[in-house]
């Protein structure tokens, strides 16, 4: 976090310092083998991080496949987007009111997540 000391003229000419924060989020692609990361995005704090997901994605190499992420990402449109790049997507499953996940989807969603830790 970022703090500015900036100054204001109240109407009676006085001078009031004012402290302003400004926070930010850094959004980074990276390789999950090699670690190394391939690019990044600095934004304010007030931007979604699914914004930029297909931003980023155009930066995966060619050796990339598969783009992890939680399940906060997962739509269609991101999906057939991905897929049209030739990337898969490795988005973590959510669980609904009206379905539970099953043995399976539980099992793939830890090996998931344990990639994403890792990096």
């Amino acid at each position: 976090m970022l703090e500015f000391l900036k100054f204001y003229e109240t109407n009676d000419r006085c001078v009031v310092p004012i402290l302003e924060k400004f926070t930010f989020k850094l959004h980074t692609l990276t390789d999950a083998v090699t670690k190394i990361v391939l690019h990044d995005i600095f934004t304010p704090a007030n931007i979604h991080d699914v914004n930029l997901l297909l931003e980023l994605c155009k930066h995966a190499t060619e050796s990339m496949i598969k783009i992890y992420a939680d399940s906060g990402y997962c739509s269609e449109d991101r999906e057939q987007t991905m897929s049209k790049s030739g990337l898969k997507s490795m988005f973590i499953k959510r669980p609904y009111s009206h379905r539970s996940l099953t043995y399976d989807e539980k099992i793939e969603n830890n090996k998931r997540s344990s990639v994403r830790c890792r990096v």
